[in-house]
């Protein structure tokens, strides 16, 4: 895949649905390959990231920039057992974020990661990444969920509490109708047939109404 191919999905509509539902802000996003080897090591997303950081303490204009992480702490994408993976990982990683050290993590092999963290827990990169471009800046952990699903969720200390995400099978069929590429204003039953969606989920996407959801 070339960077041109790469296309949006929840890493990028499930944070800004919450920081800025009207989409009126500039956004520029900053991709790292955490699913197909060759993948990056921790060490350089840590250093790419504090380019990034340099590059945006260094501009003279006086607008706000904030800057977003998006990704998981441990899961295994496409696996039975990502349900039941209990995260030594997600745990590690928080902490080191809430002490604004991440420097141990950047000596992570990707074989490291995957054998704590699962498959998907290669997105740690992404939080290191970050860290990179704000030294000194110590997080705070809103909470952590694993075992019937995976809630890793992070905020600023002091800061509001995350709203809740939506439901896995509602956030899986609009993944499957946006690969399609065609617009439409509602969802049939019979597309709706498979998933485990909740009553009214069903009923605001018959309905066409976003809002609902």
């Amino acid at each position: 895949m070339y960077a041109y191919e790469i296309e949006s999905w929840d890493e990028l509509s499930a944070p800004l649905s919450f920081l800025m539902p009207a989409g009126d802000v500039p956004i520029v996003t900053v991709y790292t390959n955490c699913a197909a080897p060759p993948l990056p090591s921790p060490r350089r997303c840590r250093e790419v990231d504090a380019f990034v950081g340099d590059c945006i303490r260094g501009r003279a204009s006086p607008e706000r920039i904030a800057l977003v992480a998006t990704g998981g702490l441990s899961h295994w994408g496409g696996h039975a057992r990502d349900r039941a993976h209990q995260s030594r990982l997600g745990h590690r990683v928080l902490d080191h974020i809430t002490r604004g050290d991440t420097v141990p993590l950047t000596r992570l092999t990707s074989s490291d990661i995957e054998r704590d963290g699962g498959n998907g827990g290669q997105e740690i990169r992404n939080w290191i990444a970050l860290m990179g471009a704000v030294p000194g800046w110590k997080g705070g952990a809103a909470g952590l969920r694993a075992g019937g699903g995976v809630d890793h969720r992070l905020r600023h200390r002091g800061g509001p509490p995350v709203t809740p995400a939506v439901s896995y099978a509602l956030n899986e069929l609009l993944t499957d109708i946006a690969r399609q590429h065609q617009m439409r204003e509602r969802v049939s039953d019979e597309e709706m047939a498979g998933h485990a969606l909740s009553e009214p989920e069903r009923a605001a996407l018959r309905a066409g109404d976003v809002g609902r959801l």
